[in-house]
């Protein structure tokens, strides 16, 4: 009856709504942005991450965790415009005695796609979602079709599901008819009620408002008050809290759909404008700094090298290494290496184009060099730089970039020796190591931290020395205590002594050979080879090893082939990989990896003798200007990965220890020579704002 009652209020509703931008969404109990305990036809924004953690009452440690109350930790990003995914652990103690019962919890995945982003204007919304993806242990699989219709301050959702009769909520929750009604009646304050299947539950939900939070963050409480649900142990009240940050997104994410070119724009603009104007309000009247003259064209050889020299000790001062000039006319060849901007070398190539046009008049051509060799050329006309960089132009016009071999970088005739030379600079960089599990046997969440310490030598271009050492900090009890624990606890050791050579090749070819210790234990070596069409849309890589445990004599080979297309207008990239892992199983993994400003996030499906699905973060922990290497250069980690997997097959739920353990590099030939896969000629003409950006700040905003 109440699937058809819903039916018929929504035909009734009036036609003359409005999307409501003023209720925002939110988590549900589990799984999904919804009402209380159902799912509406909202999803999590494009580029929004959030976190939310709600505590059940009532909760019976004396049956297990599929049974009953239970809490919920929820991580949710909106992939792309109008498509969520979530994922979810539910649990009843957050940690205890070993066993599948009260101190076990599931860990599991949601998606869930919605009309509302690309239709910003109407009312109505519909979407469809699944929960439980997969799984062994699947205890709160569902499917649904839910539709909206947003009037005034009001959000109407109806919708129809098929659940599970494993499912912790219940056999009859979002089994049929369904239903919700959300009521902003404050800015800060919404009145939820809903209906699940089971029963009918009321609550409300409190909220910051804009601007209150660095970040353009929200937190926002939730308190179910009333349910009076049929489900045995679950007409319970639960509370629960919940952060959202918006993480950034390229011009060309913002232009995909309206409401979020509108939203970005306005924020991103002001953030800018805030941030130029707290660098220029540091310093005194005097001391503001001034776009330089720009210089009239010469035409005699001895202007022409003033104006070189020039270019060279600007560029020097700021910190750019490996430093030559050449001049062949009117038109200047300039080569460097970017060592303070290793977070996205988009910023050290913005602020470098930027002073090369301050004080060259023609035209010219930026060589980017990674440990001595040549990845990256940008040709462009000063006079089109500062039309853009310090005018109203849309874009440099008519800038060309394109991949470059060692051959192509040697033929210019440098005229000027190297100045600043990296080789003999010492890189030591800090970052936190963490082993970890979540939703396991064991409990929630359990770790072994350690301090990473890597020393990056560069010895002659290619060839670098690579020494990590850890020293242990905290570790979480069963971590400790048992000895057959998914992860292993730290020891203070010296874990990696590798030293590596890399080579650019014609062709857009490029190879690493690795060998050494690595992993503690296993000796042996690596080649990392891939090419790069002319574009950069398209990769081919391959990694090849062979490694033994010195104890053991336990072999790893793994042997790796990938491909990989990137779409700029999305910032996204699809790769697809087969081979074999590092313990001998294989299989074939598709990933899609979503980039948010300097944030990767990748979502992953492996086939590898049993069946895996995963969501990790990679995050820069480093300032986005680091610090000037001159005797020794101290930054933290380009590149920082936390997230997990389960298991979505077989005919148990547990984690294979080891499976799908891919062998991965600090000094690989995506991190240190491409710029964690960012340096390519599509993705560098896509970041013109960020490259403008960055040479506002960094060069005009800042003295040297």
């Amino acid at each position: 009856m109440f699937r058809w009652l819903g039916a018929g209020v929504l035909t009734l509703l009036p036609l003359s709504g409005q999307a409501n931008s003023t209720i925002v969404p939110h988590f549900s109990q589990t799984g999904f942005t919804g009402a209380l305990r159902t799912p509406n036809a909202q999803t999590l924004a494009f580029g929004d991450i959030s976190l939310g953690w709600n505590f059940e009452d009532n909760i019976d440690t004396s049956r297990g965790y599929s049974q009953g109350a239970h809490n919920t930790v929820m991580l949710g990003l909106g992939i792309f415009p109008g498509f969520e995914f979530v994922s979810q652990d539910t649990y009843k103690r957050f940690h205890g005695d070993v066993g599948w019962n009260t101190a076990g919890s599931d860990l599991s995945f949601s998606a869930k796609l919605s009309s509302a982003a690309w239709f910003p204007d109407s009312p109505f919304s519909i979407a469809i979602g699944a929960q439980d993806l997969g799984g062994i242990a699947s205890h709160h699989d569902n499917q649904y079709l839910v539709a909206g219709y947003d009037w005034k301050s009001l959000r109407i959702s109806v919708g129809y599901g098929r659940g599970s009769k494993t499912n912790q909520m219940g056999a009859a929750y979002l089994d049929g008819g369904f239903g919700s009604l959300e009521w902003q009646t404050f800015d800060w304050m919404q009145l939820v009620t809903d209906y699940d299947g089971t029963g009918i539950n009321a609550g409300v939900r409190l909220s910051t408002l804009d601007g209150w939070l660095p970040w353009r963050s929200r937190v926002s409480a939730i308190w179910q008050f009333y349910s009076d649900s049929e489900t045995d142990n679950r007409d319970n009240a639960y509370a629960g809290v919940q952060l959202l940050v918006p993480l950034s997104l390229s011009p060309s994410q913002k232009n995909i759909v309206p409401r979020t070119k509108s939203f970005w724009q306005e924020h991103e603009d002001a953030g800018l404008a805030a941030e130029t104007e707290s660098v220029a309000s540091s310093q005194s009247p005097k001391e503001l700094p001034q776009a330089p003259e720009l210089v009239a064209p010469q035409v005699s050889a001895e202007a022409l090298a003033d104006s070189a020299d020039v270019v060279m000790s600007r560029l020097a001062r700021h910190g750019f290494q490996h430093l030559k000039v050449a001049t062949q006319g009117e038109h200047l060849s300039v080569a460097l290496e970017n060592n303070r901007y290793r977070r996205n070398e988009v910023d050290g190539i913005g602020v470098a184009m930027g002073m090369i046009s301050e004080a060259w008049s023609g035209s010219f051509d930026l060589y980017l060099l990674n440990n001595g060799i040549p990845v990256t050329k940008i040709r462009a006309q000063s006079q089109r730089v500062r039309d853009y960089f310090q005018g109203d132009a849309p874009s440099v016009s008519g800038m060309n970039i394109s991949t470059v071999s060692t051959y192509d970088y040697y033929a210019v005739p440098w005229k000027k020796p190297a100045q600043a030379n990296s080789a003999w600079i010492p890189n030591i960089n800090f970052s936190p190591n963490l082993r970890s599990t979540l939703g396991t046997e064991f409990g929630v969440f359990d770790y072994s931290l350690a301090l990473g310490t890597n020393l990056v030598w560069d010895l002659w271009p290619g060839a670098s020395l690579d020494v990590r050492h850890l020293l242990p900090l905290a570790v979480s009890d069963d971590v400790e205590q048992v000895s057959w624990h998914p992860i292993s606890e730290h020891e203070n050791e010296v874990d990696r002594v590798l030293v590596h050579q890399a080579f650019g090749l014609p062709l857009g070819l490029f190879t690493q050979f690795s060998y050494g210790r690595m992993y503690g234990d296993y000796i042996g070596g690596m080649n990392e080879s891939r090419w790069q069409s002319a574009s950069g849309r398209h990769k081919l890589s391959f990694k090849m090893g062979y490694y033994e445990q010195e104890d053991t004599e336990v072999e790893a080979e793994p042997r790796l082939l990938s491909y990989r297309y990137y779409l700029p207008e999305w910032d996204w990239a699809l790769e697809v990989q087969n081979g074999e892992y590092w313990r001998g199983d294989t299989g074939t993994a598709v990933k899609s990896n979503h980039w948010f400003g300097d944030v990767q996030v990748i979502i992953e499906a492996h086939t590898a003798g049993e069946d895996y699905a995963g969501m990790y973060f990679k995050i820069p922990i480093t300032p986005r200007q680091e610090m000037k290497p001159k005797y020794v250069q101290v930054t933290g980690i380009d590149e920082w990965r936390w997230g997990y997997y389960t298991k979505i097959s077989g005919n148990d739920n547990r984690i294979t220890p080891g499976a799908i353990w891919e062998p991965e590099l600090q000094h690989s030939v995506e991190r240190r020579y491409f710029n964690r896969d960012r340096l390519s000629p599509v993705y560098i003409r896509s970041q013109q704002q960020r490259m403008k950006q960055a040479y506002t700040l960094y060069a005009l905003g800042k003295a040297d």
